[in-house]
This record gives structure tokens, sequence and C-alpha cells, in this order.
């Protein structure tokens, strides 16, 4: 099929940086595919601002972020992020 994405057919766990303690701005993801969508999930993120008037993350920052295809009405698909960032030394509600 031209122009359509094929899904894998085995699972496959992909690590995007080096597995260790040492943390980093991009920290340590590793990413699985649930359905047809990727799940990337981020661990070890250095303590930092979400943009340069935005709130500081502390160090024990997660982050899960989920790719997915979207059709719109119009019959163009997009490609759609959901990202949720879990902090318990700042973020204590949605």
């Amino acid at each position: 099929m031209i122009g359509r994405y094929q899904m894998p057919t085995q699972v496959e766990q992909v690590v995007y940086s080096r597995v260790g303690v040492e943390k980093t701005h991009l920290g340590q993801s590793i990413a699985r595919y649930d359905g047809q969508k990727l799940i990337i999930e981020s661990t070890h993120l250095l303590p930092n601002f979400v943009a340069t008037n935005g709130n500081l993350l502390t160090g024990q920052t997660t982050t899960v972020g989920t790719c997915y295809r979207k059709d719109k009405p119009d019959g163009r698909a997009v490609l759609a992020l959901d990202l949720v960032a879990t902090d318990p030394g700042h973020l204590t509600a949605p």
C-alpha cells in the first residue's frame, strides 16, 4: 500500500539513551508499541525549565508521550502526541 504506514510484525523495545543513573537534559527513554500507538517513557531528566517563562521541573520528573495517527474530518491524517509529565516535587494535581 503506497502512503500507508504498516505496523511492525513483532514487538521491539528501543532505548534512546544509555541505561544507568546519569541524568541528562533528554533523560533516558524507552519506547514500545501498544496497538496502533507508540508509547515513549522518559526518566532521569535533569531539573530544568519547561519554557523560558515556565515552571521548573525537578529531577523527579518523568514523562509519558503517546504518538498516534489521528484522522481529521476532511480525510487528512495527522500525527498526534499526548504528553503527560509527572513531577512529585512540584506538580500535585493535573
